[in-house]
């Protein structure tokens, strides 16, 4: 990993905020998208709930018609969801919209099912264990997977998105569906427009620390460096404890090289949220670029042992040992990662290298043939140096 600032923070109550290096970026855009989910399901539960107790102003006399109702429409919406049917879900209510004209709450509760259909499918996918040579479909790797489910995470959200924005046209553009609006925004790639939703939100209500707290996030997404620091600072002025805040304001001090300034904001984040290993990432590595790569040790492996093995976190541990000389202990650690999570190619690689670095050449031609034969082109590339080929 490179000691390189990340490009986005990481939620507290949702958990996706800004990071801080571009690996923990990723781990915080996973945190994020975990974070979106979250909110979206409770705003449309909701409005779910409110869009019941309004149905029958909406919906054709049942006695004098075979048009189903609303209440009907919707009762079928909420099986079809819990069975996790989405596609059915989503023509039920592609249905109902064609009935119920101008109706706010069916286009959300559309949008509720765009945003999980190929994302919950995406779960669901079970891992490829190798079978006698060892080889591996590249197409069902971790790596595979993880683009796949980023793909279809996207364009649920344009889909959600977009009707979302059909919800704000017919009104009313309440706090709660604005920021909805934003986090779809965000997630489908379109920062500038998460701004005036998060904008408009914080307009309506000035008493909801979240909708700051996300502009902020959009205006780093945008290079707006400064508007996020006011945002931020609004956000704690709201909600002095909002860990993310001051993990946020910890990721920007990390951006700036203030290490000094870093380590105070995260320090009081920790506080708040003992258990976020995203606020142990940045203190890590605000006390590794100040030459302190014992404490920042220390920092890391008071993490539980699998969270050790995360991708972040075990290249910062070996970045440390490294810049202490210990290079076999750098490379034992990714040396174990690979030994417990067999089928990953990057581990194997990766173990590979850093054993070739500390000279245990016999050991890194082993975990460089793994990464071949799990598809790995510069594991292949690596055993074949190794071997004197």
């Amino acid at each position: 990993m490179t000691d390189h600032a990340p490009d986005q923070p990481q939620s507290s109550k949702q958990d996706s905020k800004p990071t801080g290096t571009t690996r923990t970026s990723g781990r915080l855009v996973a945190g994020l998208a975990v974070a979106v989910i979250a909110v979206l399901a409770i705003v449309g539960g909701v409005l779910a709930v409110q869009g019941m107790t309004r149905a029958r102003q909406n919906q054709p006399d049942a006695r004098n018609t075979q048009t189903p109702t609303r209440d009907a429409y919707l009762a079928r919406v909420s099986e079809a969801m819990r069975n996790s049917s989405w596609r059915e879900a989503e023509a039920i209510l592609r249905e109902a919209i064609t009935i119920y004209e101008g109706d706010q709450d069916l286009h959300l509760q559309l949008a509720d099912v765009l945003r999980t259909r190929a994302t919950a499918a995406a779960w669901h996918e079970q891992d490829t264990i190798p079978t006698g040579s060892g080889a591996v479909d590249p197409s069902n790797t971790a790596a595979a997977r993880a683009a796949r489910e980023a793909a279809a995470r996207r364009q649920d959200a344009i889909d959600a998105y977009e009707q979302v924005l059909i919800a704000l046209d017919i009104g009313p553009r309440t706090p709660d569906v604005e920021f909805r609006a934003g986090l779809l925004a965000s997630e489908s790639g379109q920062p500038e427009a998460a701004i005036e939703h998060f904008r408009a939100a914080r307009a309506a209500d000035a008493t909801n620390a979240d909708y700051p707290l996300y502009l902020a996030q959009s205006q780093l997404a945008t290079g707006e460096v400064l508007a996020a620091k006011a945002s931020l600072l609004a956000a704690v002025n709201v909600d002095p404890d909002n860990a993310t805040a001051w993990g946020t304001f910890a990721e920007i001090a990390l951006r700036e090289n203030s290490l000094d300034l870093a380590l105070q904001h995260v320090r009081k984040a920790r506080a708040l949220q003992p258990d976020n290993t995203v606020w142990r990432l940045i203190e890590a590595r605000a006390l590794k670029r100040q030459g302190h790569a014992e404490e920042a040790l220390l920092v890391l492996t008071a993490l539980p042992e699998p969270e050790q093995r995360d991708a972040p976190v075990l290249s910062l541990i070996a970045e440390c040992y490294a810049l202490l000389g210990r290079l076999g202990d750098a490379a034992n650690r990714y040396a174990d990662a690979s030994d417990k999570r067999a089928i990953d190619p990057d581990l194997a690689r990766q173990a590979a290298e850093w054993l070739r670095r500390a000279g245990e050449l016999d050991r890194a031609a082993q975990y460089a043939d793994r990464a071949a034969m799990l598809g790995d082109p510069d594991g292949a590339a690596l055993a074949t140096e190794l071997r004197g080929g």
